[in-house]
Formats: structure tokens, sequence, C-alpha cells
């Protein structure tokens, strides 16, 4: 599937969530000549981060910033907290800025991931993304994140599409290498050999050699060329 001239949105309830669940997509896509924005929702507000790893943080964003995306929206709402916020202004927010951008493809948390931040992104951005509201909104997929999908005890997530990244694994290494206080050593779920065995698994499951998998949301008639 081509995503020539393709507006997406990519929702990030925190900084490495978006490389974590479709950094490989996203460098194909926007090698395809996709326009990608990053919607980032939470900042580390509150979790005892002292000002050198805010600084890094910053950093870390902007290295993501240039090397996938037209520009990051940062809404700076508190990380770990999004439960005690008020969901009505967060669906003003999203959908504010799905408005403004008009995205063809929006890529969102999972609803089944066990971190109630990712929950309620998911919950602003349906809520936003209504047809009447985004009338060219062609595709929502939900994204699989290491760490928080895969541990939904009661294993929801059901991947239906699928993107081959056999040629783009090492880019979405590479840059999850940015996030080096994320990142842990195998069997840390976080680990390159985590992320490396559920590309292979989703590859066996697609018949290439690595992939990333979605759950698909809304799907309406459209140019999407295959």
């Amino acid at each position: 599937m081509n995503m020539k001239d393709k507006t997406i949105v990519v929702v990030a309830s925190h900084a490495d969530d978006e490389i974590l669940g479709c950094g490989g997509t996203l460098s194909k896509w926007k090698d395809q000549g996709a326009k990608i924005y990053w919607l980032l929702v939470t900042e580390p507000k509150g979790l005892n981060w002292n000002q050198q790893q805010i600084e890094n943080r910053n950093t870390q964003i902007s290295l993501i910033h240039s090397a996938l995306f037209e520009d990051v929206i940062r809404l700076d709402f508190s990380a770990t907290k999004l439960n005690t916020e008020n969901l009505l202004q967060l669906i003003h927010e999203f959908h504010s800025h799905f408005q403004s951008l008009k995205p063809q493809v929006i890529l969102s948390p999972s609803q089944h991931d066990v971190h109630t931040d990712h929950k309620y992104c998911y919950q602003a951005a349906i809520s936003a993304s209504k047809k009447f509201r985004l009338p060219q909104l062609e595709l929502f997929l939900t994204m699989e994140i290491l760490s928080e999908t895969n541990f939904c005890p009661d294993m929801k997530f059901c991947p239906q599409f699928y993107v081959d990244i056999s040629q783009y694994l090492d880019e979405k290494i590479r840059l999850i290498k940015v996030y080096q206080n994320e990142m842990g050593e195998h069997p840390f779920p976080r680990s390159i050999e985590s992320i490396k065995a559920l590309a292979t698994i989703r590859g066996s499951e697609s018949n290439c050699i690595y992939a990333e998998s979605f759950a698909v949301v809304k799907m309406f008639d459209s140019q999407l060329e295959a």
C-alpha cells in the first residue's frame, strides 16, 4: 500500500511509543512521500525528572522529529495521569489538530494496552475522528507497542494490517536507540532482541522477513493504492 502524498498523524502517549509501535512503517511511508505528523500527548511532569533528564528528553524528541516528521505537536499533558485529566479537554485538543492537519491515516495506541495513558489517548483519538468530522479519513489503525500491548491480560490485540519493514528494521533499531534510557537488556520487553523477535513473528505471519502489525479500527473506501 503506497502512502505517497498522504497525511498521517501518529498519536503517541509518550515519546518512544511512535518508534516502538510503528518506527519501521513510518520510515517506509516517509520514503514513499507521506507527510507525517507526531501528536505527542504527555510530558514527564511530576515524574521526579531532573533538569538534565528533561533536556535529554527534549534532545531525543528533536532527533526523532528531524528523522521522521514534518512537525511534532506537544500537548503537554502529564505522563501517567491522563486518567485524572479532563477527557473532554483531551478530545478537544485532538479534534483541533485533526481538523487542522486533515489526516487520511491515524495511528493510535491500542484501547487494550495496559497503560491507562494509552487507553485515554485511544478514546480521545476515536472520539475526535468521527467520519463526519474528518471526511477525508481513510484508515484508523492501532499500534502494537512492546511493554504495553503485549501485556494485556486477555491479549485482545488482533493484527489485521501488516507492513513489510524488511528494509527498515535497521532504521527502526537506530531510532529506538535514541531513547537509551527507555531501553533495557533482554528479557526486558523494550530491548533490541524483543523488537527483532516481534518483527520476525509478524513477518512470518505475512510472508516477509520483518513486519509491523496493526489492528484496523476504521477503513473507508479510498484512493489508497496497493
